[in-house]
């Protein structure tokens, strides 16, 4: 995958936050009805519906309330909604449910699977279709009889390649295939958001509701997404993409062609609308480059063709797009104690999404990890990492910048690698450099090289005792 597809996939999106109804609202205007979701009030609607089988899983913070996925209880497995094998939308098994999905023939046709002997058994192995097709998910099939097979074989790409036998892993033969109805199915429905922006949420069979995707109505209903921005307005910018890479229409490499992947449900049934540009910066999608595809530069330009399965489809490039072009949407930090919720709302002062946790205490947005300690907190989002240290246990890092650069923001935070979790550090003033510096290579913490050529800034650690706790509730 681009590492331009791959920041797509990272941005905050529909779905994944929601606050409790019955928390403060910091102010938030009351637009009639009750906070249930209905579509009399969405200033203060959650963005989930628990069903009758589909309960939601909350990540808690103090009153601020983020979904996380929903617990089918009825097959006792966590699940998140995909396209299914017979192509409509159903809350899947995640992976904590799933064995690995290995092969005993040379085909890679006959699935078992396997799992870390004494761990907990999954329920389901998962055969994605083979080679990947548009709208058509993954397969589960029930686990049958243990067995020692004589040879493995994994997929890789489109081949087939024997392993060996693994004797920490127990290995099962399938059974049958879940058929699709077992697992819960939704309906697509659209609601308004104000004047310009919707969401499309799924409408679960047993009663349950997901907020899933935001619509634009002034760029003819695209998806798109709001980042975790600062300021009191952010955008609502395209989700469906095209991407400058090095690709060109013409055997001579001047004429740039937006490369468009078609290889996962998110991409293959979504045609872009709009490109995005290298380093940064959107235009308008023109006409499908139906010509052989170059890469270089205008003394070095090759013929290539992208691999079968990426599904690739290229564009020329349109008229830049300003930002001014694209739904924008107020942030407001909604709550009163140290736990909130930093929310996206249309004109109307109705939610769009809610974005991330907000740490009143610190006045910073936090995400939810796993601390140095072990324990699941909500960390302040890190803006860099380092791997160096300036005492050999570990614990005291130091962050360094190319010599000369700008130096990182003052208060920012840094991640760093721990024996558990994260490791948070708070960046500060630039000093010297260091006489001797140390990296940790899994559980510990060896002498390393003092890097040339660079600024150093100090970065002690954040006791985790002061990053919130969280946690996790099935409603």
């Amino acid at each position: 995958m681009s590492t331009k597809a791959l920041l797509c996939t990272v941005l905050l999106a529909i779905g994944c936050g929601g606050s409790d109804p019955g928390s403060s609202d910091g102010g938030l205007p009351d637009l009639g009805g009750g906070g249930d979701g209905s579509a009399t009030n969405h200033a203060n609607d959650p963005g989930w519906t628990s069903g009758t089988r589909l309960r939601a899983k909350l990540d808690v913070f103090d009153s601020a309330r983020r979904f996380v996925r929903w617990r089918d209880t009825q097959l006792s497995v966590e699940c998140d909604y995909a396209v299914a094998s017979d192509g409509r939308w159903r809350c899947l098994p995640d992976a904590s449910a799933l064995a690995l999905t290995l092969f005993d023939d040379a085909q890679c046709r006959t699935a078992v699977g396997a799992w870390s002997t004494g761990g907990p058994a999954p329920q389901y192995v998962p055969v994605p279709p083979q080679p990947f097709q548009c709208n058509q998910g993954t397969r589960y099939f029930t686990l049958g009889a243990a067995y020692t097979p004589s040879t493995i074989y994994t997929r890789s790409g489109s081949d087939c390649v024997a392993g060996s036998v693994d004797p920490a892993l127990t290995y099962v033969r399938t059974a049958g295939e879940a058929p699709p109805a077992t697992f819960v199915a939704a309906t697509e429905s659209i609601e308004p958001r104000g004047a310009r922006l919707s969401i499309r949420q799924l409408d679960g069979e047993d009663g349950s509701r997901q907020e899933h995707e935001i619509l634009d109505g002034g760029r003819g209903q695209a998806r798109c997404l709001i980042a975790n921005g600062e300021g009191p307005e952010v955008r609502c910018t395209p989700r469906d993409l095209a991407y400058v890479e090095g690709y060109f229409s013409d055997a001579t490499c001047q004429t740039q062609a937006a490369f468009h992947p078609g290889f996962s449900q998110e991409t293959c049934s979504h045609a872009p609308s709009a490109i995005l540009g290298s380093p940064s910066g959107f235009y308008e999608v023109g006409a499908v480059v139906s010509t052989q595809p170059y890469r270089g530069t205008p003394g070095s330009c090759t013929a290539d063709t992208p691999a079968a399965e990426l599904l690739a489809t290229f564009y020329s490039l349109g008229a830049a797009i300003p930002t001014s072009a694209f739904a924008p949407v107020t942030v407001t930090i909604d709550g009163s104690g140290r736990g909130r919720l930093r929310t996206a709302r249309a004109e109307s002062g109705e939610r769009v999404v809610a974005l991330s946790f907000y740490d009143g205490q610190k006045n910073v947005d936090c995400i939810t990890q796993v601390a140095s300690d072990g324990q699941t907190r909500c960390l302040p989002i890190a803006t860099s990492s380092t791997y160096l240290f300036v005492d050999d246990a570990c614990s005291h890092g130091v962050l360094t910048q190319p010599a000369g650069s700008a130096p990182p923001a003052p208060n920012s935070y840094a991640g760093a690698s721990a024996p558990v979790g994260e490791l948070l550090l708070l960046v500060g003033a630039k000093v010297a450099t260091p006489t001797a510096v140390w990296q940790r290579n899994g559980t510990t913490c060896e002498p390393a090289s003092v890097p040339g050529g660079q600024d150093f800034y100090d970065a002690p650690s954040v006791p985790p005792s002061e990053l919130a706790l969280i946690q996790t509730i099935v409603e």
